[in-house]
């Protein structure tokens, strides 16, 4: 789901991405036993408090000027 989500990105990449936040406390993996098995994400509290920081960050990208962006 999290692939279609994030146009552009490939499995693998988002799979390493997962991998390192989770290494940094920013996330949980919960392997779920279900077929065919899932695997659950979910923030921690250390992760919870960047979120304010990285939607701030969102609001300024999307307040850019469209000539910088599309560089």
């Amino acid at each position: 789901d999290l692939a279609r989500m994030v146009g552009g990105a490939s499995k693998k990449m988002i799979t390493e991405r997962l991998r390192q936040l989770e290494a940094q406390g920013l996330i949980t993996r919960k392997v779920m036993d279900t077929a065919p098995v899932s695997v659950q994400y979910q923030i921690t509290g250390l992760g919870r408090t960047a979120l304010s920081f990285l939607d701030e960050l969102r609001k300024w990208s999307e307040s850019l000027p469209d000539s910088l962006t599309d560089a």
